[in-house]
């Protein structure tokens, strides 16, 4: 065999080894994970490009569109266009939470837009730290939620789709997981307050994990924050609404029994719907605002003998974002009180809850 004819023979298997060298150096640098500092903790995060942040103490996010690999891709072990979303939240919720509460809102939520999801995995790899893998329509895509609990009023959740691999997508998640280091202060602990108009009959309730107002005529109103705006995209908002609404009353509600109403025109871009319960035909209404400065969406649940829709979209517009307008709302317990030495028997009784 001549000399050119050795060299053509090794040319090729060379170059191969030469391009799979490259992709293999480029995926290194790519890849490098970089330690990122967020409000309340510090995380490290493969390589990517940031798309949003936030610095809000009590509530954010953080998200990267993560450099994929190109060894990854060339082998279909990773998708080819990888998702980061680091959150942060002041809230209070245990392993059992997540699983019977949080986790389905989420599902239902990100699952609307697919014909079928199923949980491949959980894992609680100690008391602070805990890992879903979820898959939606095809088993080869499946997306991690994580989250650390860094104390009993902080929460990172982590959602993280990268890998075709259910085993390798939780092996990696539980690896940013673990990198998480807490810092929390006294501003990430402290939850969102709404600003109240409310009318005089209504006191504040003892619930500590949301705020509740009510009546001693029988109407009660919810309020919490979510991170970020859930009104941009009606379709998973409806969804959203949907589960908070089964989770707080304890049944489904069907699509028919679900209107949206008009967009009441408030200081904030709002939404306001309308739920007929089935199991007892009484009406519930779900509205929300985006909070721009606080980049959350306050979220309310009212309910009131004399429902109505003028009377929910008045109501709507007698709560607010944090920083607008506000009046003190007395304990509920003082109003009930006061009306049982009147002589109001029935408010003698009244538990100071919503529940």
């Amino acid at each position: 065999m001549s000399d050119y004819q050795s060299m053509r023979k090794w040319i090729t298997p060379i170059l191969i080894i030469g391009v799979f060298v490259s992709m293999y150096l480029e995926d290194r640098a790519k890849g490098r994970s970089a330690r990122v500092e967020l409000p309340g903790f510090s995380i490290e995060l493969p390589g990517g490009e940031v798309l949003a942040t936030s610095q809000a103490p009590a509530g954010g996010s953080h998200k990267v569109h993560v450099h994929p690999s190109l060894l990854g891709i060339v082998t279909r072990r990773e998708l080819t266009n990888p998702q980061l979303v680091i959150q942060w939240m002041a809230q209070r919720a245990s392993l059992e939470d997540w699983r019977t509460i949080y986790l389905p809102l989420f599902v239902q939520a990100l699952g609307a837009k697919f014909e079928k999801h199923q949980v491949l995995k959980e894992e609680a790899l100690d008391d602070q730290h805990w890992l879903f893998i979820i898959s939606f329509s095809d088993e080869n895509l499946p997306m991690g939620i994580g989250v650390v609990k860094c104390d009993e009023d902080f929460e990172v959740m982590v959602i993280y789709g990268r890998y075709r691999s259910a085993g390798r997508q939780a092996t990696e998640l539980g690896k940013v997981l673990r990198s998480v280091r807490c810092t929390v202060r006294e501003a990430n602990r402290t939850k969102l307050r709404a600003a109240l108009r409310l009318p005089e009959k209504f006191g504040r309730t003892s619930d500590a994990e949301f705020e509740g107002y009510k009546s001693l005529d029988g109407e009660m109103l919810v309020i919490n924050f979510t991170n970020g705006d859930v009104l941009r995209d009606r379709g998973t908002y409806k969804v959203i609404a949907k589960g908070l609404l089964a989770s707080g009353l304890g049944t489904q509600i069907p699509d028919s029994g679900i209107d949206y109403l008009p967009d009441p025109a408030l200081r904030h871009r709002a939404s306001l719907i309308r739920a007929r319960i089935p199991d007892n035909g009484l009406t519930t209404y779900v509205g929300s605002q985006y909070c721009e400065l606080q980049e959350q969406t306050l979220i309310f649940m009212w309910v009131a003998p004399e429902a109505g829709d003028a009377l929910a979209a008045e109501r709507l517009g007698q709560v607010g974002c944090p920083g607008d307008a506000s009046a003190d709302v007395r304990p509920f317990r003082d109003l009930a009180a006061e009306a049982c030495r009147n002589g109001n028997q029935a408010a003698c009784a009244m538990h100071d809850s919503v529940d």
